[in-house]
């Protein structure tokens, strides 16, 4: 593989192996036997009517008969169909180009989701601050609920888990509006482009449904990410995880369980057979650069901040 096929591969496309400038050449070189033809059949009519206007007998008769019924046709169905196939390379052309377009824009995307669950990381913080806040709040209800500390971990635990969902699914939503946004400028979203990329990028309902199904994959990675760091602080492992840089490893270790779990998830969601449910090669080296680069410090201190969110 080439760097740029790597690179296109990352980004989660394959692109086309058509070559569209190589289509309109054909197209061109159609169109011009077309033309000649067209132009021919211009020339060359009025001279064969000069020959049977001024001339008689036989001979002429039966050349007239030819020209006029049995030729005349042919050298119009040609030069129709050098049209047909100019336009057949042509719309070749085009489609390539738009696919290109579109794939180029879904990998563009893929790219940015990526820098954007790295730099989610830095701010996941927060949302374990966010659901301690909501429970230290209401925690006269709680306690009358239960007086156990237990459950009010349980309950911090889960909020934090829904803001962080909610808050991770809405910027990947926000984002991928922005994208394709700024796409529309260059491309336009008809039917043959949202085939190739699978949605209405302005429906509401689409982005609604994106919305929900990211927040169920989301709270699934969080669950799987803290009970495989808990799991393994338990194990004889848990002693080398006690300094700053085997909490980070632990983290990455984590994630990357979590981030497998959130694609199984967002694979059954969406629809998918079983046979698909599991991540692919991409899939797993986008997750390796998403949180390999986040085994570096980071400044969010919250309890998901330290260990960190997204796919």
């Amino acid at each position: 593989m080439t760097v740029e096929e790597i690179l296109w591969w990352i980004g989660g496309v394959e692109m086309p192996k058509g070559d569209s400038g190589k289509a309109r050449q054909a197209a061109a070189i159609w169109g011009q036997i077309a033309d000649r033809l067209e132009a021919s059949i211009r020339t060359s009519d009025p001279m064969a009517s000069d020959i049977w206007s001024h001339n008689s007998g036989r001979g002429i008769d039966e050349f007239t008969k030819f020209w006029t019924k049995e030729f005349a046709p042919y050298p119009h169905e040609l030069a129709a169909y050098c049209r047909r196939v100019q336009a057949v390379c042509n719309g070749y052309a085009d489609a390539v180009d738009k696919m290109r377009l579109v794939l180029t824009i879904l990998a563009i995307q893929t790219y940015i989701n990526i820098l954007f669950t790295i730099a989610y990381g830095w701010i996941t913080g927060w949302m374990g601050t966010l659901a301690e806040l909501a429970v230290i709040r209401d925690r006269a209800a709680i306690q009358a609920m239960a007086q156990r500390t237990l459950f009010q971990k349980i309950m911090i635990k889960l909020l934090e888990y829904l803001f962080d969902s909610i808050g991770y699914a809405a910027g990947q939503q926000l984002l991928q509006l922005g994208v394709f946004g700024v796409a529309d400028l260059f491309t336009d979203y008809d039917d043959d482009a949202k085939k190739i990329i699978g949605y209405d990028p302005y429906s509401l309902k689409d982005n609604g449904v994106q919305f929900v199904q990211a927040v169920g994959a989301n709270f699934a990675f969080d669950g799987a990410a803290d009970l495989t760091a808990g799991a393994v602080g338990k194990t004889p492992l848990g002693r080398f995880t006690s300094s700053g840089a085997g909490r980070r490893l632990l983290g990455f270790g984590a994630r990357m369980v979590g981030s497998n779990v959130y694609t199984v998830v967002n694979n059954m969601e969406v629809g998918k057979s079983p046979d698909q449910w599991l991540p692919t090669w991409q899939q797993e080296v986008d997750k390796l650069i998403i949180h390999g680069t986040r085994i570096a410090k980071n400044p969010a201190k919250g309890p998901i901040g330290s260990g960190g969110t997204g796919p």
